[in-house]
């Protein structure tokens, strides 16, 4: 029987090269997805926060003032920061311990839903989706530029009614 090989392997290094390089393959593979997703608990949507519903966080138009986007001080302006914005998850495991992280605090045991929408989506003008400086399957959904609170409302809200929903994902 004859067999015919496409590369000979000299010595177990050169196995070794090859396998490490199917590692790194795979490592990229698995953070780079088509998605960007975060979860949250009804009431609240994708995007925006119910009152009563966002932890001790103040909110303006539904946002959370100075946790998710950076607001003057009157709270009618939000400023441009590319580490502040609405968090998104890049891969499953990063969504799953987000996921897990907010059902702690579901004390009315409300469904927690999965809110995605893919990379290539356009967003608006003022808007863009920055990777976190120390997270690399963590994004953030920034401003660009100096907005008014109202218009920051307005595109989250135009957003979130572009996104997919997966509902209930605590229960399955």
């Amino acid at each position: 029987m004859e067999y015919e090989f496409e590369t000979q392997f000299k010595i177990s290094s050169d196995i070794r090269l090859i396998l490490n390089k199917i590692k790194e393959a795979h490592k990229k593979a698995k953070l780079d997805t088509n998605f960007l997703a975060r979860a949250s608990i009804e009431p609240n949507s994708g995007t925006l926060y119910e009152e009563g519903h966002s932890g001790p966080a103040l909110l303006k138009f539904g946002i959370r003032v100075n946790k998710d986007y950076l607001f003057t001080p009157c709270l009618n302006w939000v400023l441009p920061d590319n580490q502040k914005g609405l968090s998104f998850s890049a891969s499953w495991k990063h969504l799953n311990k987000t996921r897990r992280m907010i059902e702690r605090f579901n004390r009315d045991n409300q469904p927690n839903n999965v809110w995605w929408i893919t990379k290539s989506f356009k967003l608006p003008e003022n808007m863009e989706f920055i990777q976190d400086e120390k997270k690399s399957d963590h994004y953030f959904l920034t401003v660009t530029e100096k907005i008014s609170s109202k218009q920051l409302h307005d595109n989250l809200l135009w957003l979130a009614d572009h996104m997919s929903i997966i509902k209930d994902v605590s229960r399955s």
